[in-house]
């Protein structure tokens, strides 16, 4: 770090050979009032770095532990951190929190444990829809895959 950028603020930019890095990803994302899904501050990092575009939300009682696990997996195999994920802790509300981390990917919610309700899941997968995601999919409760699509003109589609 030279003595130029040595105060510069946090959501500064340098400029590497082939890349643009930024200084704190979680600022380029986060809205105001909003605050980013728990598990979810090293999506950015790992997208630069060539990370499948498909993020999984993990959500239901056990989805605390279930995202720990995924953490401590990536800690033992360290050659495959391309993974990304982020939950949806239980019986909160999908409005309360910033899902723009999902913008461009493809989205699948998944459930570990007491699953939410279908009316909560849909709203995440809404949400979700609004933040930017692609295709976004889910099991509803009696066992059928929902997929949710928005086309260029802003309409959603049920698949």
């Amino acid at each position: 770090m030279t003595a130029s950028n040595a105060k510069s603020p946090a959501h500064a930019t340098t400029r590497n050979r082939a890349s643009i890095h930024i200084a704190n990803p979680r600022r380029l994302y986060s809205s105001p009032g909003k605050r980013l899904p728990p598990f979810s501050s090293s999506i950015a990092w790992k997208r630069e770095r060539g990370a499948i575009p498909l993020l999984t939300i993990i959500t239901g009682h056990r989805a605390m532990a279930e995202a720990q696990k995924r953490l401590d997996d990536e800690k033992r195999f360290p050659g495959d951190r391309r993974a990304l994920f982020c939950i949806l802790p239980f019986e909160h509300p999908p409005a309360s929190y910033d899902w723009s981390v999902s913008c461009g990917l493809y989205a699948v919610i998944e459930v570990a444990g007491i699953p939410e309700t279908d009316l909560s899941m849909k709203a995440l997968a809404f949400q979700l829809l609004d933040a930017g995601a692609g295709p976004v999919a889910w099991l509803v409760s009696n066992g059928e895959l929902m997929l949710l699509k928005r086309d260029e003109l802003g309409a959603t589609w049920s698949l």
